[in-house]
């Protein structure tokens, strides 16, 4: 296939070199055109024509040459590709010039353009006689060889008779598909704003919405989030509308057309210490989670105060390693802790948290979660005590069923 090519460069080369002294990166286009014009034949002799296709086209953009661009043709025409067979055999015929070949190339490109290809015709509804150029064919749904090029396409249903021209070519397949007129009556369905009504397995738009149709049985199907698909049958009568109400249930676990958002009960434990040295913490979480919110009462030890929190954290994102913040309300008690000499003072503060919650179980009803955060704990001025501030690092073990 074209093997002189080869021996083309070859030629080249020497004559470059007796000629003038050419450039060292010319030289080297035409060795690497070489290469990549035999790696092409290589291909081509174990019929693997894609790549055969992607060398001849880079030894082309290196060194452009006729024998490059009809081997780029012939292996687009065996793999079926017609459209692009053409392109790569103009080019050949624009370059090639007066090659013996080229009247031989010029009629395979007319040839090519006409080839025969699949004509598959669907109707609404089926069992329409369809001819070609006349000539009658068969009924629908219909699927036949058509020779390339412009036909015209008759169908005729009940004595009803409509036309359609079509044009073919390069061996494309082609598909008609269409809904016959005449007599039509109309169906208008309403049901669930939004959803999809398919009519002979043909979309046919969103409801409240009204279709013409041949008359006759047409089978129905209703479709739209969160709902059991709605299928019936309905008889359309000629110059009439037909009223279908689609009275669609909706699906198992969903609310008015929407998912149900599944809640879950939150407990938890956790321990660290306070940056700042002032003792160690130690709490507990009870709450609730949902749509990756949760809230939460913690009740535990921080610095040497008993604490109760009310807290609200959000996980940033469904991975299972995932970043959340929180914040909150305290309140605080100190001077419980078997020391006499003081007495007890209480007081309240914020609370704000940050950190990773990394899921190390996920199922359907419950969830082991690791949750590692740091923060700040501010509590003001009261019954005589200082402002007290707290920098917590903590780990936590929190267990989250739903």
């Amino acid at each position: 296939m074209r093997w002189v090519w080869s021996i083309v460069l070859a030629m080249l080369a020497i004559l470059a070199m007796l000629a003038s002294p050419a450039s060292a990166d010319d030289a080297a286009d035409q060795a690497e055109a070489g290469r990549e014009f035999a790696a092409g034949q290589a291909a081509d002799r174990r019929k693997d024509w894609p790549t055969a296709i992607q060398h001849y086209v880079r030894a082309n953009d290196l060194l452009p040459h006729p024998n490059a661009m009809f081997n780029i043709a012939s292996d687009y025409e065996k793999l079926g590709n017609l459209r692009q067979a053409a392109v790569w055999y103009q080019r050949y015929v624009e370059a090639a010039g007066a090659a013996p070949d080229r009247d031989k190339v010029v009629k395979l490109l007319r040839e090519l353009a006409t080839r025969p290809t699949t004509l598959t015709v669907r109707t609404i509804p089926a069992g329409a006689r369809v001819a070609v150029d006349g000539t009658a064919v068969g009924t629908t749904p219909y699927s036949g060889k058509i020779a390339g090029g412009r036909h015209r396409i008759t169908f005729e249903y009940e004595g009803r008779v409509e036309h359609r021209e079509i044009s073919v070519d390069f061996a494309e397949p082609a598909v008609l598909d269409l809904t016959l007129r005449g007599e039509s009556g109309t169906l208008r369905v309403v049901g669930p704003p939004g959803s999809v009504l398919v009519v002979d397995d043909m979309p046919a738009g969103s409801l409240p919405v009204s279709v013409e149709l041949p008359p006759g049985p047409h089978a129905i199907k209703v479709t739209s989030y969160g709902y059991a698909p709605f299928e019936t049958t309905a008889t359309i009568a000629p110059n009439r509308e037909t009223l279908l109400n689609a009275q669609m249930t909706r699906a198992l676990g969903t609310v008015d057309g929407k998912r149900t958002i599944k809640a879950g009960y939150l407990v938890g434990v956790g321990g660290g210490a306070d940056l700042r040295g002032n003792g160690g913490i130690g709490m507990v979480d009870l709450g609730v989670q949902a749509l990756g919110y949760d809230v939460a009462l913690r009740i535990g030890k921080a610095a040497g105060l008993t604490a109760v929190d009310l807290v609200v954290r959000w996980a940033i994102g469904t991975a299972r390693i995932a970043p959340y913040v929180g914040a909150g309300y305290a309140f605080v008690k100190s001077g419980d802790d078997g020391d006499t000499s003081a007495s007890p003072s209480t007081g309240s503060g914020y609370v704000l948290m940050g950190g990773l919650r990394y899921e190390v179980s996920r199922g359907e009803h419950s969830t082991i979660a690791i949750v590692a955060e740091s923060g700040l704990r501010i509590y003001a001025a009261t019954s005589g005590t200082e402002a007290t501030t707290v920098i917590p690092l903590m780990a936590s073990v929190q267990l989250i069923y739903k």
